[in-house]
C-alpha cells in the first residue's frame, strides 16, 4: 500500500471516530432529555391546575364582591385584562399539546413516539410554562392589592 493511501485511511479513520464521539454524546443528551420529558410536562400540568383553582376563586370572589355593590372598578378591569391574557396564553399551550398528544391516551407515561414529539417542542412548552408562572403570580399580586 502507498503512503497516500495510508494517510487517507489514517484520516478517514479520525473523521469517522470523531463523529461517532460526537453522535454518541448526542445520543447520551437525548436520552436525558428523554428521561425528563414526563417530569416538564407533569410542572406544567401543575401550573395549569393551579391557574385553575386560581380562576375558580377568582370568579367567587368577583360574584360576591359584585353582588355585595363593592367598586372595585379598577380592580376588575385589570382581571378582565388578565382573563384574556390568561385565555390566550391556555389557548395556545392546549393546541401545542394537542400537537403532541397521542390520541386516546391519558396516561403520564409516554410512548417513545410521543416523548420524541415533545423533544420537539420542548422549547415552546419550557416557554409555555413560564407564561403560565408569570399569569400566576400577577393574579397573585393583583389579588393580593385588592385585599388592600
Amino acid at each position: 500500500m502507498d503512503p497516500a493511501s495510508i494517510v487517507g485511511i489514517v484520516a478517514s479513520a479520525a473523521t469517522l471516530a470523531k463523529l461517532a464521539l460526537e453522535t454518541a454524546t448526542y445520543l447520551v443528551g437525548l436520552k436525558d432529555s428523554f428521561n425528563q420529558m414526563e417530569l416538564h410536562l407533569l410542572d406544567l400540568a401543575s401550573r395549569c391546575q393551579t391557574l385553575d383553582i386560581a380562576w375558580r376563586r377568582v370568579h367567587v370572589w368577583a360574584s360576591a364582591s359584585a353582588s355585595n355593590g363593592a367598586e372595585e372598578g379598577m380592580i376588575f378591569d385589570q382581571l378582565r385584562i388578565s382573563y384574556e391574557a390568561s385565555n390566550i396564553i391556555l389557548n395556545a399551550i392546549n393546541a401545542d399539546i394537542k400537537k403532541v398528544a397521542t390520541a386516546g391516551k391519558s396516561s403520564w407515561r409516554l410512548s417513545p413516539k410521543s416523548k420524541t414529539r415533545v423533544l420537539l417542542h420542548e422549547k415552546s412548552l419550557a416557554a409555555h410554562g413560564e407564561r403560565v408562572n408569570a399569569q400566576i403570580n400577577s393574579l397573585n399580586l393583583l389579588l393580593s392589592t385588592a385585599q388592600l
